[in-house]
């Protein structure tokens, strides 16, 4: 029950951030890249704080650059979740995400060899279904697409690739070396992009 439990809890915790992060592109601003910005530093605190408790080896191998690559595919990740946010109501743009599973799961059989019984396939169609109704609506009687749809393309496939690597890596790789890595490699992208605009 362990496993289920936590599961509920990180899908509170999404919703919770969802709201949030709605709340502050919609009272406060819409200035997407201001607010990635501030994860920077916080990532970097994080990534320090897991290397000092955990007593983290730094290391060059095939799984620790696999884990930075993760950190480094949560940025582009970030900037769509929260150009979507400013264009569409997250109540719409969070079922469409629910996507990504399928995606994954797919990915899953090609490159980790998982194989899932029949109604796990058909369960997968039918969340495919559900993403297309919800990325068209009707206003005025006329048949549009969301807005922010390009964008939650974009965020279904970063992330599709990301859950891979990470399913991948943690095969073999402890949890706490690859979650330093991965949170460094968020924060050196994030200090690096706004390192470029700073001598823009």
């Amino acid at each position: 029950m362990l496993w289920q439990t936590l599961a509920i809890l990180a899908a509170f915790l999404f919703a919770v951030s969802n709201v949030i992060d709605k709340y502050v592109v919609s009272q406060h601003t819409k200035n997407v890249k201001a607010i990635i910005l501030l994860f920077a530093p916080i990532n970097a605190i994080y990534a320090l704080t897991i290397f000092l408790i955990f007593d983290i080896v730094l290391e060059i191998t095939m799984f620790s650059v696999v884990a930075f690559i993760t950190g480094i595919l949560v940025a582009p990740i970030v900037f769509f979740w929260y150009t979507s946010v400013v264009k569409e109501d997250v109540s719409r743009i969070v079922p469409l995400i629910v996507v990504s599973p399928a995606v994954v799961a797919v990915l899953s059989r090609i490159f980790l060899n998982e194989v899932f019984a029949p109604l796990t396939y058909f369960g997968i169609l039918l969340l495919i279904l559900g993403g297309l109704l919800l990325s068209f609506r009707f206003e005025s009687g006329v048949l549009k697409k969301s807005p922010a749809l390009g964008a939650i393309i974009a965020i279904i496939a970063i992330l599709s690739v990301y859950n891979i690597l990470i399913k991948w890596v943690l095969l073999t790789y402890p949890f706490w070396t690859f979650l330093f890595y991965s949170t460094f490699g968020y924060a050196i992208t994030q200090i690096g992009r706004a390192s470029c605009r700073e001598r823009v």
